[in-house]
């Protein structure tokens, strides 16, 4: 059988997918549908996913570079091997930006390519000078909003309220990216809502699909063709940051303060220096070689130059999320109108 492929431009950087299983490369076209393309000039990043089973044989222990209950990571040259449980394998060729991924499972092959691409991408990304910073990014009068808060703090069920019924357009509901100017730039993907959440979605909607996890349960998938008309094409210049909070009783209102400096850069440490939250798989992100750590170091300069300067240049909020989302959307629009949204 004669494989398949896909292609995402990502701003200057090119992916290719294959695939002799044409499920897997609907499930990821839909993923990053934003960024599809027709474009088959040379990738910067290639790769392969196998609905089959892995090779069975392991490297030697010498190899091996970490090990977890999760998976054992091999380095042989510039090649990783990872063996996760469940028997599930991929072969990750980091000198020629190329790798395959083994699966039985549909599901779990969609898992484990997927969350390779968005640590591939955040690489590709560093090395145009964007940065990953785990949060919700919208724009409001084209003015940047940013909104940070913990994974489970709220970030995309304020998303969803927001673009059902507001004049703002999304750049990202998890990962925005930031330039070292400050500018935000749209990095639009499928939204994922935990199946349990009380998010009313639409079940008869053909962007509307449902993902089964193998550790962490059934999500529900929410395409960007659902919500194309709201999504922020062009970047724009970031004016305004939130930190989001949830309220600590079911009765408490949303609730916009001023907060201090610490507090932000608490913040910004968290999710822009160390990208918590956001896709560096560790067992794709780190290698032996002395080259790459000084690529590392530079990287992490890179990102607390930006951390200062947003620091020093805007006001951060406290943004407490009460338990009504519709009230939660409209006291930060509100609120935003009223706000001068000139950074300081």
């Amino acid at each position: 059988m004669n494989e398949k492929e896909i292609f995402l431009s990502i701003y200057t950087k090119r992916i290719r997918v294959l695939s002799h299983n044409t499920s897997i490369l609907e499930e990821i076209r839909r993923d990053f549908s934003f960024f599809s393309s027709h474009d088959n000039k040379v990738p910067h990043f290639t790769v392969w996913a196998y609905l089959a089973s892995p090779p069975r044989k392991k490297p030697h222990p010498f190899y091996l570079l970490m090990k977890t209950r999760g998976f054992a990571c091999y380095e042989i040259g510039r090649v990783k091997h990872v063996y996760y449980s469940f028997d599930d394998y991929v072969r990750y060729d980091y000198q020629r930006n190329v790798a395959a991924v083994y699966s039985e499972d549909l599901n779990r092959l969609h898992e484990l390519v997927y969350v390779l691409l968005l640590s591939k991408i955040g690489e590709l990304m560093e090395e145009i000078g964007f940065h990953r910073i785990h949060a919700l990014g919208f724009s409001y009068q084209e003015k940047g909003v940013l909104f940070i808060a913990p994974l489970g703090g709220g970030k995309t069920t304020l998303a969803l309220s927001l673009l059902k019924s507001f004049p703002i357009r999304l750049l990202s509901d998890d990962t925005p990216l930031l330039d070292s100017q400050c500018n935000l730039h749209p990095f639009p993907l499928r939204i994922g809502v935990r199946a349990n959440e009380r998010i009313p979605l639409p079940n008869d909607n053909p962007s509307v699909r449902y993902f089964k996890r193998r550790r962490f349960g059934e999500k529900v998938l929410i395409d960007i063709d659902f919500f194309k008309e709201k999504i922020k094409k062009n970047p724009v210049r970031l004016c305004c940051v939130f930190i989001g909070e949830i309220a600590n009783s079911r009765k408490e209102k949303c609730s916009i303060r001023e907060t201090n400096r610490l507090m932000l850069l608490h913040a910004l440490i968290n999710n822009l220096l160390l990208g918590l939250g956001t896709a560096q798989v560790k067992e794709y992100f780190i290698k032996r070689s002395f080259s790459d750590f000084c690529k590392k170091i530079n990287i992490v300069c890179k990102r607390f130059c930006l951390c200062l300067k947003i620091i020093l240049k805007y006001r951060p909020f406290i943004v407490t999320l009460g338990n009504d989302s519709y009230g939660n959307t409209s006291i930060i629009v509100d609120f935003l109108g009223r706000f001068r949204l000139s950074g300081k």
